[in-house]
């Protein structure tokens, strides 16, 4: 703020403001907008905020930069709720493959993080000495912030119990997201409680904070990201007839020729190679046995999940990774569906905290993953029929 601004307030200030030019034109340069568009908007809008204000603080009175700068806070925490809504469509769509109560568990967690903060501003004084609208903008302010913060956390904690996969790009602009918030709300409560002459102090905390962010969003444009297109249905409906004809020419062996040859001329990227077709992903299965008859001891137990949720992690990023080629025909989209419903289902079976030590206990969890596990298998044969129809025994075997 004007009055209370020195040398080096001014200097951060200045970095923010290149630092929003340079991570707005790279996201434009890389085609961003094609995946994030709100949060490529957030960073137009973060650019526009950062340059206004400085001309205001330099033009008008305090008071006028005091409005100024709450409104803008009030128009950031609307993106910053859409860009929330963005990742959250990203990580977690298709919605209808989350396990039940999943959207409600985390709207009730939402809604009781806000609760909580607001009785918190309530029931806090903050120090005065800047005008009476001030404990209320602030407690507005402080009070959004926080519960956009324990959204953003939301989403990356349920992601990781949930098991997902996050792709770089998310995670390099979520853990910006992460960062400067989690600073930012600490700072808010200080602000609030702490005598005024430590504001200043921790609104330079702040803005090295917002700098650290700009740094993960950086990494988030190192690469080229492809963007894709959906296809039409009359190119689905080619490519379709194209298929049948093909498969009709050629008998098993050369059909297993044609899969090689694909394989090695179209290398998977990364260190880590990722079956394209169903023969592929037989290689890098495990098979996995349930014991029927005998209660199993807590280590064979926890050998038993391991090796579900090794299967499930390469089903779930093969089928993920193979959308587009697998659902060739309009009536394979709800077998893909089906399968990933139930492979995120076994998932979460799998990570819930478990306390049962008694072998009858093991026994009964054993047999309630062989019954969702063999939902996973049947799904992943189905699928096997559409694409490559002679492999069906070898999934299952595999599997």
């Amino acid at each position: 703020m004007k009055q209370f601004l020195h040398g080096i307030d001014y200097l951060l200030w200045g970095l923010c403001i290149v630092g929003n030019l340079a991570v707005f034109t790279g996201a434009i340069r890389r085609l961003l907008a094609a995946d994030f568009p709100r949060f490529v908007l957030l960073l137009g809008f973060a650019c526009v905020q950062s340059m206004a204000l400085l001309l205001v603080n330099f033009l008008f009175s305090f008071k006028v930069y005091f409005y100024s700068f709450y409104s803008s806070i009030a128009i950031e925490s609307v993106l910053l709720v859409l860009v929330a809504a963005e990742i959250f469509r990203i990580v977690f769509e298709p919605v209808s493959a989350l396990p039940a109560n999943a959207i409600s568990r985390m709207a009730g967690a939402v809604i009781g993080t806000a609760a909580m903060v607001v009785a918190v501003v309530i029931w806090a004084r903050p120090f005065g000495g800047l005008g009476p609208a001030y404990p209320s903008l602030y407690g507005i302010r402080m009070a959004v912030e926080t519960v956009i913060c324990c959204s953003f956390w939301l989403l990356a904690l349920y992601s990781r119990i949930m098991g997902f996969r996050w792709r770089s790009r998310v995670a390099d602009i979520l853990s910006g997201f992460l960062f400067y918030m989690t600073i930012h709300t600490i700072t808010h409560a200080l602000v609030w409680l702490a005598p005024h002459s430590y504001a200043a102090v921790l609104s330079r905390i702040e803005t090295v904070a917002y700098l650290g962010a700009l740094c993960f969003w950086f990494a988030a444009l190192r690469f080229q990201a492809p963007t894709f297109q959906s296809a039409t249905q009359a190119r689905l409906l080619m490519l379709k007839a194209y298929i049948e004809k093909m498969y009709s020419t050629v008998d098993r062996q050369e059909a297993l020729g044609v899969q090689e040859e694909l394989s090695l001329a179209f290398p998977p990227p990364g260190p880590r190679p990722r079956p394209r077709t169903f023969d592929e992903l037989i290689k890098v299965l495990r098979a996995v046995v349930f014991f029927e008859f005998e209660p199993i001891s807590y280590r064979q137990m926890l050998e038993l999940r391991r090796g579900i949720l090794y299967n499930c992690a390469w089903l779930l990023c093969f089928v993920r990774d193979q959308h587009q080629p697998l659902a060739v025909e309009m009536d394979k989209l709800g077998e893909v569906e089906t399968l990933k419903e139930d492979v995120l289902r076994v998932m979460f079976e799998c990570f819930k905290v478990y306390f049962g030590f008694s072998r009858k206990a093991r026994l009964r969890r054993m047999q309630r993953l062989a019954k969702l596990y063999d939902e996973v298998r049947l799904a992943a044969m189905l699928l096997c029929i559409g694409a490559q129809s002679y492999l069906v025994d070898d999934i299952a075997l595999a599997l």
